[in-house]
């Protein structure tokens, strides 16, 4: 597997997980090569809130190991969820702090009917190192990522 350093990380809400499902399954192998070969932050590029991924799970809308091949669960740090009860609020902080680490940048993935309660948190004004991106600007997104992941897979062949 080769190993890409990605522009951005990817933090996706349940809406867009969800969307994905029922619109564009054949994004998954995508999102399992682009996890897997990150070099900066190899199986846990793509992230899912871990309650996020356990109502999927639990309504039977993908198999388990094929959301988790694709998206690594891991929980809103405690520190945002004791100060802010808004959940986009929530995702916007927990955007920033993944984008503290290499890349230093976060695409926070969500679905056309979310992006204006992203876009219009305070959290969010003036942040240089997160963007939301949704519907065919995400996939575009997935698709850029994607697009390094093969670029590098064929010059180490």
């Amino acid at each position: 597997m080769p190993s890409v350093k990605f522009s951005h990380r990817l933090l996706a809400d349940e809406y867009f997980v969800r969307w994905l499902i029922a619109n564009h399954k054949d994004y998954f192998i995508k999102l399992v090569h682009i996890k897997k070969s990150s070099l900066d932050c190899r199986g846990e590029h793509n992230i899912i809130v871990e309650d996020d991924a356990s109502k999927i799970i639990e309504e039977s809308l993908i198999q388990e190991h094929n959301l988790r091949a694709s998206f690594k669960g891991q929980d809103i740090p405690n520190p945002i969820l004791k100060v802010l009860k808004d959940k986009y609020d929530q995702m916007i902080l927990f955007a920033i702090v993944l984008a503290t680490d290499k890349p230093f940048s976060t695409y926070l993935l969500t679905t056309q009917g979310h992006i204006d309660n992203y876009k219009k948190s305070s959290h969010f004004q003036n942040v240089k190192s997160i963007d939301v991106k949704s519907g065919a600007e995400a996939l575009r997104v997935i698709s850029l990522l994607w697009d390094e992941f093969c670029v590098v897979r064929q010059t180490q062949r």
